[in-house]
């Protein structure tokens, strides 16, 4: 079967796409009489993958960043590293989000 060889995230997002075309369908198409498969269907929350680096792998990316040209990079992996931010979080991060006089 086709599920077994996907994510669950994968799966509830195609779900939720299905979900939402028989609901076009009933409602702007007129497709009356008819009632949404996948309504009715629950699904378990998809577990989000939290990956971190081991203290050897952060130690050779720290390593790696020694030979790097740019100054710029190393301040942005070094709060990567000791924070929680997420990566899109910290691409997005300007210094308008930051408040140096913060406990």
């Amino acid at each position: 079967m086709r599920a077994e060889e996907l994510s669950g995230s994968t799966v509830l997002k195609e779900m939720a796409l299905l979900k939402a075309a028989f609901n076009v369908a009933i409602r702007e198409w007129g497709w009356s009489g008819f009632v949404n498969p996948v309504i009715g269907i629950t699904l378990g929350r998809s577990r989000r993958r939290f990956v971190r680096l081991t203290d050897d792998e952060a130690n050779r990316l720290v390593r790696a960043l020694a030979e790097c040209d740019n100054p710029q990079f190393w301040p942005m992996v070094e709060l990567a590293l000791t924070s929680t931010i997420r990566r899109g979080s910290l691409l997005k991060l300007a210094w308008s989000n930051v408040d140096l006089e913060a406990p």
